[in-house]
């Protein structure tokens, strides 16, 4: 926080199961996701409350379609995209052909539209459906995938293989961009909200390795990258996820 017009925060979550992987912020609300399914906290509260209770597994890569109100996570164990409401009250598959589904990221296209980008640690790919899983298509394939994120208000999806960090058009992905390299294990991605394309883009970078949450700017190098959260300072152990939403 620089004290700035375009300050945000980071939210983290305290969960005596010690379990959390993933966390989609919307509105007040974080939800994310642990060996149970689904939980959620208020931002303004460390009171962990269950969203869906499921059978033990591993479940992943929770991201929020906020203008349906949908919720869209991974069970990576049995290679499913489930979606549910912010209600939690229905369960539908909508993904079951991408094996070991990392992580999910919704890119909206329109009032109640939107493209899902599901990430395969076992295929190395990330696919591409919209919000009913019609239309898988691989949209790419890359050795050590292991974060997405869709950026909509910049026209770009957002992916890091193991320290390096690329992005390419959400239609045309062709040959990606490198945005930055020089990190040891990139496990999560967030880019700062309703970010504009002028050069001073604020993405947050979780290094699982370096057990460090990272800030750069577009253009900055490894070098510049900005400590946010480390376990040496902050005694907060193997970062997992991390959760932005505009202050």
């Amino acid at each position: 926080d620089d004290g700035g017009a375009a300050t945000m925060r980071l939210h983290t979550v305290a969960d005596a199961s010690k379990t959390v992987e993933y966390c989609a912020v919307n509105g007040e609300i974080v939800f994310f996701t642990d060996r149970h399914g689904l939980k959620f906290v208020l931002v303004d509260s460390h009171k962990v409350h269950a969203l869906l209770e499921l059978d033990e597994g591993e479940y992943r890569g929770v991201d929020v379609h906020s203008q349906s109100s949908m919720l869209y996570f991974c069970d990576y164990a049995n290679s499913v995209v489930y979606r549910t409401s912010t209600a939690g009250v229905s369960l539908t598959p909508v993904v079951s052909d991408v094996a070991k589904p990392l992580a999910v990221a919704v890119y909206p296209t329109g009032a109640s539209g939107a493209w899902l980008f599901v990430l395969s640690e076992e295929e190395h790919a990330i696919y591409r459906a919209d919000v009913d899983g019609e239309g898988l298509v691989v949209w790419k394939s890359m050795n050590g995938l292991c974060a997405v994120a869709a950026v909509p208000s910049l026209g770009y999806v957002y992916f890091a293989a193991r320290g390096t960090l690329y992005r390419a058009p959400v239609d045309t992905p062709g040959t990606p961009e490198q945005v930055v390299s020089g990190f040891q294990q990139l496990v999560d991605i967030k880019v700062k909200p309703n970010a504009t394309d002028d050069g001073s883009t604020v993405i947050i970078l979780v290094d699982q390795d370096d057990e460090t949450i990272y800030a750069i700017e577009d253009g900055d190098s490894a070098a510049d990258a900005i400590t946010v959260v480390s376990t040496r300072r902050d005694s907060i152990s193997t970062p997992r996820g991390v959760c932005l939403r505009d202050k």
